[in-house]
Formats: structure tokens, sequence, C-alpha cells
């Protein structure tokens, strides 16, 4: 439609504006544009108009190949023209250059933001600056990740700190739904802590991704206050409960870890012996844990492997262990006989509770690796 448009009359500085002249604009009226989301979907993974023109044709040749070439050729030209936006959500939300209903704008950034387990498990835990793209399926999930940790690194360096969890910074930010922001959250915790998964001839290779995405939740949640970096008073804290638990006061909470352990029947001083070497071991790994921390799995995958081979009598190794230590009192009250009396302000204590349940956590998911490791027909590459 052309319109002429006239300027009213008035006056501006003593002269009528329509004599100034007229502006002409043109304007188009449409229906939304009509997306072909399986389209879309072989644009994401990388496959070509003529790749894509050949299936749709079924590999015959046609009278009306040219039109069906056209077709998917008009559509990857939108969607090359989108991509700019879709790296932008919140800008593709509000200002949108191809007319589109909201509920298609969320389909189609959930589906370029889409990540697939097995690229997730392989990214996690890389440097950020080694990530690399294994084959054209892939490019667009490795450069999102890439993407979502930058702009995650610019506000928390621009703002000082997050005043939200970083799961609903990313749905804020990416307009992603929470399964999805849950996951690039995890991938992103990963990359930036460098911690190691894919140790080969190990357990850790037969974590699942679901195994990593839930302990890293959980630290996410109690070691960082749904941040991405650990709380400065958490590697405090438990500096200051190693120095707490010394010589008779750690023999008297070893012993009462043993008593949970095993209260009915008598365990061997072996047994007892790892009990104190594994204590020590958790209370040192957590007094270094920032200097440490890219080694937990491994760390806690020593420990199983320690207390399977050397607790006589006592099954499930450091799983049981842990779960002891939970029900222990870290700093005992005056009526126990075993150890002198400390007082523990309770946030060190929660702190201590949060560090032990993230231990116990890598150590479950550990042994369910362990028994897929017996099993011939699991794959660790794809998870199944």
């Amino acid at each position: 439609l052309q319109f002429l448009y006239f300027i009213g009359t008035g006056m501006w500085g003593g002269n009528d504006i329509s004599e100034l002249g007229t502006i002409t604009c043109q304007a188009s009226i449409t229906d939304p544009h009509e997306v072909d989301m399986k389209l879309f979907e072989r644009f994401v993974n990388g496959e070509t108009v003529d790749e894509v023109t050949k299936q749709m044709l079924g590999g015959q040749v046609a009278d009306d190949e040219h039109l069906v070439r056209e077709h998917v050729y008009d559509s990857y030209r939108v969607f090359n023209y989108l991509l700019h936006y879709l790296q932008r959500p919140n800008l593709f939300m509000r200002s949108c250059p191809v007319p589109l209903q909201k509920d298609v704008r969320l389909s189609l950034i959930k589906r370029y933001f889409y990540l697939d387990e097995s690229v997730a498990r392989e990214l996690y835990g890389k440097k950020i600056k080694e990530l690399r793209v294994r084959n054209v399926r892939e490019r667009y999930q490795v450069e999102n990740v890439k993407l979502v940790y930058k702009q995650f690194m610019k506000d928390k360096e621009h703002e000082g700190h997050l005043e939200e969890p970083l799961i609903n910074t990313l749905m804020n930010q990416f307009e992603l739904p929470k399964e999805l922001a849950v996951s690039y959250a995890v991938v992103c915790f990963g990359c930036k802590w460098t911690l190691t998964v894919n140790k080969p001839k190990s357990k850790m290779m037969y974590l699942t991704w679901g195994d990593i995405s839930k302990v890293t939740e959980l630290i996410l949640h109690g070691w960082c206050g749904g941040m991405s970096d650990i709380l400065p008073q958490l590697p405090a804290s438990l500096k200051h409960i190693k120095s707490l638990l010394k010589d008779a006061t750690l023999d008297g909470y070893c012993s009462e870890v043993l008593d949970r352990l095993s209260p009915s029947t008598a365990t061997s001083q072996k047994t007892a012996k790892v009990v104190k070497t594994s204590v020590t071991y958790i209370l040192s790994f957590g007094a270094s844990l920032l200097t440490k921390f890219p080694s937990l799995f491994a760390v806690c995958e020593n420990l199983l492997q320690d207390t399977q081979t050397n607790m006589q009598g006592i099954p499930s190794g450091s799983i049981a262990l842990i779960e002891s230590m939970l029900n222990v009192p870290i700093i005992s009250d005056k009526s126990s006989p075993r150890r002198t009396s400390k007082t523990i302000p309770s946030e060190m204590a929660a702190h201590w509770k949060a560090y032990l349940e993230v231990l116990l956590s890598v150590s479950q998911h550990l042994a369910r690796a362990d028994q897929r490791m017996t099993d011939t027909h699991y794959d660790p590459v794809s998870g199944r």
C-alpha cells in the first residue's frame, strides 16, 4: 500500500507547516511468515540445499525439482538472515525483521540452542578456548556454548557479580527453557573450572551426562549460591574445621564415624586405619578445595577404590563412609567422652554438610559408572 501523508496544518515559526511538503512511504501488510521447522532442523544440522532437496524428492528426478530447490533455498536464505537475531534472543523477541508469531520465535530459539547430551558430555571440563567442532552437526552447539559463556563472563565482569542464580540469568538473557538453561549452566561451569571427567581407563569415562549434570547442579546450589564461582567462605570453613579436628579430637571423630559404619560387628584395626586415612583425605581435599577442585571426580574415585578394597565387612566403600560422616556432628558437645568440647558456627556446619553431600553424590554416580564398566554392551561415547 502507498500512502500520501499530509502534514497537518499549524503554525511553526509563523509558517504553515503544510507548505513544507509531503512525505511518501510504503508499507506492506501480510500474514505472519510460516516457518518450516523440519527445514530449520536440517539447516541447523548443517545439511546443504542440494542434500535437503534430494531427500525431499526421495533421491528421484522430478519435474518440479527446481520448485522444491527454490523453496529450500528461500527458506535457507531466511534462516541465514535470522541467525544474527537468534544469537541475541532478547533482541529477537523484541524486534524481529521477519513477521513471526511469539511462539514460533520461542520454538526457533529452543531449537537453535539445542544441546545434545553427547556433545555436552564431550565439552564439559574443557577450557573454553580448546572447544573444537568435530563435525558439521555440532557446529552451532559448540558456537552457542562459547556465546553463552562469553556473554555470562562479560556480564559478570561488568556487574562485579550476578544478582540472581546462573540458571535464572540464562533463562532471562537467552529466553531458554529451564532444562536448556541448566544444561548450559552445567557446561559453562565445567569449562570455567576445567573439571576432569574424561580420564582414560577410568570410571569417570562411564559417567553419563545425567550423572555429571546432577553433581554440578548440587555444586552450583550448595557451594556457589547459584553462581559460577565457589563461595570464598566454603574453603575457609573447611580449613577451620580441619584445624579443629586434630590429634585426639580427630581420633574421637573417626571412632564415632566407625561406630555408625559398623555398630553391631567388630571392626579390624585395618578398617579403623582406613577410616582415619579417608577422613583425613577428605579434610585435606576440602581445606585446599580451590587449588585441587578440577580433580574432584578423581579424588572421589580414589577414595571409592581405597575404601572398597580395604574396609573389610563394610559394603559400599566411601558411600557408607560419607553417609556416616553426615550423621556424626563435626564437633561434639560436652557429653561426648571421645572428643574435647568445641563449638562451631552454624554456617560452617552447613558448609561441611554441603561439601559432604557433593562428595557423596559423586561417589554414588561413580559407583553406577563402575557397574557400567562391566556391561560389555555399554558405549561410554554415546552413553548407551
